[in-house]
Order: structure tokens, then C-alpha cells, then sequence
């Protein structure tokens, strides 16, 4: 597993709000949160992609 730093005032909202979620740990409350954004962005760029194949077929302007 990787590690990566965050600010100490950051780490601490989010251990409070993994503990008020009911998340187990603030590993767990952070690796949910970073796979709901990364879908979200991953979403967003496929309908991007999608857009962008129906616009160069003349389907939508």
C-alpha cells in the first residue's frame, strides 16, 4: 500500500467524519470517498467520449 501526506487539520476533519459515517477507520473513509470520485470522473469522461463520437457522426451539435 502507498502512503501519501495530508495536512494534519485535513487528517483530523476526516477521522471525525469517518467516526460520525461509522467507517471503521479513516483508511477506509478516504479510499470510499477516492473510489466514489474517481467512478464520478471516470463517468463523466466516457460521456465525454460519447458525446464527442455522436457529434463527429453529425448526430448531435
Amino acid at each position: 500500500m502507498g502512503k501519501i501526506k495530508i495536512d494534519s487539520g485535513l487528517l483530523e476533519r476526516a477521522k471525525l467524519a469517518a467516526q460520525a459515517a461509522g467507517y471503521s477507520s479513516v483508511e477506509e473513509f478516504v479510499t470510499h470517498l477516492l473510489e466514489k470520485e474517481l467512478a464520478r470522473h471516470e463517468t463523466d469522461e466516457a460521456e465525454r467520449r460519447v458525446a464527442d463520437q455522436l457529434r463527429g457522426l453529425g448526430y448531435i451539435e
